[in-house]
């Protein structure tokens, strides 16, 4: 039947909005078979590629694991990794300890040689600080005598470089060394000697009754006891001793907790490759093949 013959009753206009209205269900009907049509296509296409690649997975390495690893890993989850590499640890380890025991290694007696002569260092050049702490002192005992010494006026004779740092000096035991004195312009403390800073520590013009007490030698380096005991303002002979006398000391207990402190980084840098030798990364990474098990000293001729 025609649109028209369903429609007997209906005057034309509103027979061709009816017929309108039908057209529209049904390509509304149309069109949702063909979604469902597509969804179902969508489906069956997605579980075939599934299936491939659950088929394309390998098994998880886990202990006792039957799952698929997951997408660029050889485990299906991170517990499946620790425990695996937990085992190879307890199988492993033990065996690798046991060689190392076996074997003298070459690097671990180096070290310990090394070490010896690490720690002589340091005692002697502890022993040569307390040498220059008493020179210090001795030094300032002999400035003091000879500035008590009396005045004779009978004979007759004929100082642009910045050191600072920011952060001032702190050395345990340690006694006039640097300046320290603080810029607040250039926010760093002064690091020239103290005794030979001309900036912060200039010397007081001498009066005329300051003896110079330069301490008199025989051979450049026999103390004969006596001092120099000019006016200080007229003995051109012995100008600026006592500075640059305290100046040698001081520059050497410098040079000395220098050495001190490369002497400990040396210390630190040896026991920490000693103590990463035996580490257990260092025993599961590397071994020794002892080929033959009578022979335990595997160094060559030129090493032993």
């Amino acid at each position: 039947m025609s649109d028209t013959e369903k429609f007997p009753l209906l005057d034309p206009a509103m027979q061709k909005a009816a017929v309108k209205v039908k057209t529209k269900k049904l390509n509304k009907k149309k069109e949702k078979k063909k979604k469902k049509r597509k969804l179902m296509s969508k489906r069956k296409h997605q579980e075939k590629a599934d299936a491939k690649d659950l088929a394309s997975l390998r098994q998880c390495l886990g202990p006792g694991c039957v799952y698929p690893t997951r997408p660029g890993s050889k485990y299906c989850s991170d517990d499946c990794g620790m425990k695996l590499a937990a085992d190879r640890i307890y199988a492993i380890l033990p065996q690798r300890i046991q060689q190392w025991r076996k074997s003298p290694c070459i690097a671990e007696e180096r070290g310990k040689k090394m070490l010896e002569r690490i720690h002589q260092e340091q005692q002697d050049t502890h022993t040569r600080l307390k040498d220059m702490e008493c020179h210090f002192y001795e030094l300032e005992a002999i400035i003091l005598r000879g500035k008590q010494q009396p005045v004779c006026k009978d004979e007759e004779y004929e100082g642009k470089s910045s050191f600072g740092s920011m952060y001032p000096t702190c050395i345990e035991g340690a006694t006039r060394l640097f300046c320290d004195v603080y810029n607040p312009k250039s926010k760093r403390y002064c690091k020239r000697l103290q005794v030979l800073c001309p900036e912060h520590s200039r010397d007081p013009k001498a009066s005329d009754d300051e003896v110079c007490g330069c301490p008199l030698v025989h051979n450049v380096f026999e103390f004969t006891g006596n001092f120099c005991r000019l006016p200080k303002r007229v003995c051109n002979l012995h100008y600026c001793w006592e500075k640059l006398r305290r100046a040698e000391v001081d520059l050497e207990r410098i040079r000395m907790l220098n050495k001190l402190e490369e002497l400990l980084e040396q210390e630190h840098k040896v026991r920490t490759a000693m103590t990463n030798r035996a580490g257990l990364l260092a025993l599961m990474l590397h071994q020794t093949v002892q080929h033959d098990p009578l022979t335990t000293d595997l160094r060559s001729k030129a090493d032993s």
